[in-house]
């Protein structure tokens, strides 16, 4: 899942690309679609796996190098969202055998796709270092910002970059001369004879101010404050921030925005330039900038995100609402090695790391692993040979209960746990049946839990099914 923007200098504005879970395919089981792209500015939403046509307008006739992501087709580029993190983002494969289908553009998936934004800042889900990443420049970023679901990225993308710069930040004084009511820096000559042919009170004074320093900063310190009343989650950083910005002479928000319209930075960097730029288009609400015609054209934004990743920390956050104790990635030594001339017995220098070690406080459920699979399935029957091997020598190795945990839609209900067990050494190989629990050496199981559901605005209530189903689970296990 993820995000890719494309500009090909030629129309206006740009081709935006929301990669959203498959697990929010409204028919789940339905096969991967093809989705032709509009041959100008738009926004498409598919979900993995989807297939994109990119019509000869961006492909083919444009300054678009198309190669930054896949591979193009002399005539028409098709492209496949790979699923593996170690591949790139894209593949070019061949003409669709299954039917075209005309860019999906309803409320449902801006409203997915704004979600989505919420559970990757959330969760703390960075992007993958996939071949073809690109993240958004400076001047790329407000390109994106009135996007359905991109404002919340792109309001994060301000937040990491203003803290950077507010932490290496630098005053520039300049020098300016006009009147004033009390004495600041040196009375000029000229000064001193109007006041006393005059009578005035006030006299001109020639002082270092920090001039365009201060309208940058201060329209960064109201972005910022901004950006915490709006975004959801820890706001630690962003309050680091402002705080560092207190000392600034006050300045009202509509003079920031009203200078700032106008204001230059000629002594400032580029980025700096950039970063004010964008502070004014969140504090103006000005995304409709984003579909402007892109001075940069080509590959804007190229963003992949782990989806397996997510769902094994939404699973952990579940199994600690349930009242678990959770350990993320424990090194679990499963192989040995006999060292030299000795009887002793050394672990191999690389140890498993099951995703999840779940201990139940407040019921008698025993200690058990949890297996996140972010994939379509039911039984242990449904992965492959590898991955049941895997979780027998995880049962067999901790004497617990080791679980395949597999995402499934977001209204697949009440979880149906089904177990298998795996017999002690002592049961006769040929044995169609275990006379009890005492002739079981460990259990192994597969159990389908609801990703978090899109039909809902906040991360809290997405969560919500997921949280009720994990509690039943738990419960379930206490009967083994």
């Amino acid at each position: 899942m993820g995000i890719t923007v494309l500009n090909a200098g030629n129309f206006e504005g740009n081709l935006v690309i929301h990669i959203l879970p498959k697990m929010w395919r409204p028919n789940i089981s339905e096969e991967p679609q093809w989705v032709l792209a509009p041959e100008a500015d738009g926004e498409i939403f598919i979900f993995e796996k989807d297939y994109v046509g990119f019509p000869t307008a961006i492909s083919g006739q444009s300054r678009v190098n198309l190669e930054e992501v896949a591979d193009t087709d002399p005539e028409l580029f098709y492209a496949l969202e790979a699923p593996d993190p170690a591949d790139a983002m894209w593949r070019a494969v061949s003409a669709p055998g299954a039917k075209v289908v005309v860019s999906n553009t309803s409320e449902f998936p801006g409203a997915a796709a704004k979600l989505l934004w919420n559970l990757l800042d959330d969760y703390g889900i960075r992007p993958t270092a996939a071949r073809g990443t690109k993240l958004p420049t400076l001047s790329g970023a407000p390109m994106m910002a009135g996007l359905d679901g991109v404002k919340e990225l792109t309001q994060q993308f301000f937040v990491a970059q203003a803290e950077r710069y507010v932490n290496r930040r630098k005053q520039i004084f300049q020098q300016r001369t006009e009147a004033v009511a009390t004495v600041r820096g040196q009375i000029t000559s000229t000064a001193l004879i109007n006041r006393r042919i005059s009578g005035s009170s006030v006299i001109e004074c020639t002082f270092d101010d920090l001039g365009e320093d201060m309208l940058l900063w201060s329209t960064v310190k109201y972005a910022l404050e901004k950006c915490r009343d709006e975004l959801e989650g820890d706001h630690a950083d962003i309050e680091r921030s402002i705080a560092a910005l207190q000392h600034l002479k006050h300045l009202p928000v509509s003079e920031v925005k009203t200078q700032g319209s106008r204001w230059r930075g000629r002594s400032q960097t580029h980025d700096l330039r950039q970063l004010h730029g964008l502070a004014l288009a969140i504090l103006d609400d000005t995304y409709a900038a984003a579909m402007q015609a892109s001075d940069e054209a080509g590959v804007l934004v190229n963003l992949k995100y782990v989806t397996s990743a997510l769902w094994e920390k939404v699973l952990e956050r579940a199994f600690r609402a349930a009242s678990c104790e959770v350990e993320t990635q424990s090194p679990l030594n499963l192989f040995y090695e006999k060292e030299d001339g000795g009887n002793r017995w050394e672990a191999l220098s690389h140890p498993k790391k099951p995703d999840l070690f779940v201990n139940p406080r407040d019921t008698e459920a025993p200690a058990f692993i949890a297996d996140a699979k972010y994939m379509l399935g039911s039984k242990v029957r449904d992965t492959g040979k590898s991955d049941q091997y895997q979780i027998a020598s995880y049962a067999m190795r901790t004497g617990r209960t080791t679980l395949m945990c597999f995402a499934g839609a977001p209204d697949c209900g009440n979880p149906e746990l089904k177990v298998l067990a795996i017999p002690r050494n002592s049961v006769d190989k040929n044995a169609s049946k275990l006379p009890g629990h005492r002739d079981v050496l460990a259990y192994i199981g597969a159990v389908r839990l609801p990703f978090p559901s899109f039909h809902h605005s906040t991360v809290h209530a997405a969560e919500k099914d997921l949280h009720e189903a994990v509690k039943i689970l738990v419960s379930d296990l206490a009967q083994l």
